[in-house]
């Protein structure tokens, strides 16, 4: 008959420990790993449709960041833009689902 013995040293059991403990974090903050994800995510897709243009404008010596800063200026712009052209349409569709949304939810 063959006698087998394990021995674990006191640093595996600390990896485990360690392994088990950002598992742990892992699943009890994952809304807002998730967030910072997106947000990561967004600005690495947002960098990668700067760069062209700011390596065409880098060639006629235009500084990088005035680059960048004019085509926040200009989204934030089309942004509010936008907004403003929008908000009427949804002022008049929010008013028309407060008159018909309660007839529509007992008609369901």
């Amino acid at each position: 008959m063959t006698v087998f013995s394990l021995h674990v040293s006191g640093r595996t059991w600390l990896a485990l420990l360690l392994l088990a403990f950002t598992g742990w974090l892992a699943t009890t903050h994952f809304p807002l790993i998730l967030e910072i994800s997106t947000i990561l995510l967004g600005a690495f897709l947002l960098s990668l449709a700067i760069a062209p243009l700011a390596e065409r404008l880098a060639r006629w010596r235009v500084p990088r960041g005035v680059t960048v800063l004019s085509i926040y200026i200009g989204l934030i712009g089309l942004a509010s833009v936008l907004g403003d052209l929008l908000a009427p349409v949804i002022d008049t569709q929010t008013q028309q689902l407060r008159t018909h949304g309660p007839a529509l939810w007992i008609a369901s």
